[in-house]
């Protein structure tokens, strides 16, 4: 039983949890996101559509200066050319490389298209770079052109043993931490009229990236990389963001990168957004919208204890009042409320006793133990009414009860005078209102009983001693022989109802309110009989007859408990099992083992 307890608890905090948290779940989690995923969606297509345009215009650009060199190369073959003059001997003569300089700087300057992009020649069999700044061996090419020494993929680049016609190489000064320098794209092919193997390059800086590119990428504000799809080597990066970072890790943070398709060339076009992009403005948004969506939840969860505090403290009160702890609050209260209302149906029942032995005997009302019950306290006049030509059911009495003193300031005590077919009503007035309450109990009869009916009115008095001579005023005293009919319609009355209780004591629905009805007595009537002629009340006198049938069933056949409590008039198992308890002391299980 004490899992049950504070079940309506349970109940009230599920359901303000799911009437607060289902909707803002949902919203989140479809409108939210969907827009969301929406927007990071088109975001990301345009960024990978900004990749690719990236990617196409560094392959165009690629091929343009894969023409250029092979133009270069078929030109060197005319006799009319430089280098074909000085081609005879490149070990003998040096001025052959000189012209192969000047004609170098005529030849791309005619170009008229980039021509802030370096350029030079490396001769294999010599070993020398030729560019517009003179003739170098490719180690001091390389040293000149990584600043300390730092070779990088340089030494790779020149070697000899890369070498293939017609094979584009790539190589660059930035070394595996650093990622600011310059990139270096050649293409292997023959110089002059012996063919000589020859490398001609083009060294890529980030200042000349975008004239290269011939392209204006300034309103982006993003970084744009090119790297090695196998190592990657970042060979040339263009910084036109904001962010002071210059290494190579700086490319490896997938979260901030986009990535070009595939590409002719063995290279990953890469560009990674800027911190006041759109896409990362995305990214913090969507962090803002976490943090706001865990700030909701918090903040509902202060409205959930908010509200279950104003709903749950009455009723936790209200329990904790009553001190009930074995079952759920509201079995708790209607427990109370069922012990409360029975409590207030035995005091009545016991002032309504006091008032007929007065009425009937004469014996002095106990005034400070009426008093006592609380609920007649401040009634401070009396008045007897007598009903003739009609008799009250239980349901009659309970409804003209609730009606009057709900809306006049009385309390009203009703029993039969049985012999006489007559009804005794015994009003308690706060103040001196018996045309009111003449007025109100005659229309209340008037349209309850189609038959004549006389109400007669006794003298109104102002203390409970003279209760007696008000009902004198409205009856007269029985003779012997009347008296002895009536306690011969006592005892007959008392067979008759022992004889209907044999036979329904087992039904559930049995109430005394019910077998009053049945005998057309009050439930004053019955209850007095039961107690004055058993020696017992009604409600012990059927529970003891439920009980001996209770343990002729747990003795005599295999039914379980509840299907006996069931059988025995019981509607609810576990009342039965605690009932038979307190009356055999032992539970219904253990008296059947013995």
């Amino acid at each position: 039983m004490r899992r049950r307890k504070y079940k309506y608890f349970r109940q009230l905090a599920t359901t303000v949890m799911i009437a607060l948290f289902v909707p803002v779940i949902i919203y989140f989690s479809y409108f939210w996101k969907t827009s969301t995923d929406q927007m990071d969606q088109e975001n990301q297509s345009y960024y990978e559509k900004q990749t690719e345009v990236f990617m196409s215009h560094f392959n165009e650009a690629i091929v343009e200066l894969r023409k250029q060199s092979i133009t270069l190369s078929v030109g060197s073959r005319s006799k009319d050319s430089g280098f074909y003059q000085g081609s005879e001997s490149f070990s003998e003569n040096a001025y052959g490389l000189y012209e192969a300089m000047l004609e170098l700087r005529e030849l791309y300057s005619s170009w008229g298209r980039n021509k802030t992009v370096e350029c030079g020649i490396y001769y294999y069999e010599i070993d020398r770079v030729v560019t517009w700044e003179g003739s170098r061996s490719a180690d001091h090419f390389i040293r000149y052109m990584t600043n300390a020494g730092e070779a990088g993929s340089l030494t790779e680049f020149f070697r000899q043993e890369n070498y293939e016609p017609s094979k584009m190489l790539f190589g660059t000064t930035n070394t595996g931490e650093k990622a600011d320098g310059s990139m270096l794209v050649g293409y292997c092919t023959t110089m002059g009229g012996n063919l000589n193997p020859v490398l001609i390059f083009y060294i890529l800086s980030e200042e000349m990236f975008l004239d290269f590119l011939n392209m204006d990428y300034s309103g982006g504000g993003n970084d744009y990389c090119i790297m090695d799809q196998e190592t990657g080597q970042v060979y040339l990066a263009l910084y036109l963001s904001d962010s002071p970072e210059r290494t190579a890790d700086f490319w490896r943070e997938e979260e901030y990168l986009y990535r070009g398709g595939e590409s002719p060339l063995p290279l990953d076009f890469v560009v990674r957004i800027a911190e006041d992009s759109l896409q990362n403005n995305i990214l913090i948004f969507r962090k803002t919208m976490y943090r706001l969506l865990l700030f909701t939840i918090l903040a509902l969860m202060v409205v959930c204890v908010g509200i279950l505090y104003i709903n749950y403290m009455p009723i936790y009160k209200l329990v904790k009042d009553i001190g009930y702890r074995e079952e759920d609050e509201f079995t708790a209260v209607r427990i109370a409320l069922d012990s409360r209302s029975s409590k207030m149906k035995e005091q009545e029942m016991l002032i309504l006793d006091l008032l007929t032995e007065h009425l009937i005997r004469g014996i002095p009302i106990p005034r400070e133990r009426v008093r006592h019950f609380g609920f007649v306290s401040n009634m401070k006049y009396y008045q007897v009414y007598v009903l003739e030509g009609g008799v009250l059911l239980s349901a009659d009495t309970e409804r003209l009860t609730e009606e009057i003193e709900r809306g006049l300031p009385v309390r009203i005590f009703v029993t039969d005078w049985q012999e006489d077919g007559k009804n005794i009503l015994i009003v308690f007035m706060e103040g001196p209102d018996q045309e009111r309450v003449g007025a109100f109990l005659h229309r209340y009869f008037a349209a309850l009983l189609e038959q004549g009916y006389v109400l007669r009115a006794g003298k109104m008095v102002d203390s409970m001693d003279e209760i007696r001579s008000s009902f004198l005023a409205c009856t007269r005293k029985s003779n012997v022989q009347k008296q002895e009919r009536k306690e011969e319609g006592r005892a007959k009355m008392k067979e008759e109802v022992l004889a209907y209780l044999e036979t329904h004591y087992r039904d559930p629905d049995l109430s005394q309110g019910q077998v009053a009805d049945e005998f057309r007595i009050s439930v004053y009537t019955l209850s007095r009989m039961f107690k004055k002629q058993v020696g017992v009340g009604f409600v012990e006198y059927v529970n003891y007859k439920r009980m001996e049938y209770a343990k002729e069933l747990l003795l005599t056949t295999d039914y379980p408990v509840k299907t006996i409590a069931v059988m025995c008039g019981f509607a609810n198992d576990n009342y039965f099992s605690k009932y038979f308890k307190n009356v055999v002391g032992e539970s219904p299980s253990s008296f059947r083992e013995i």
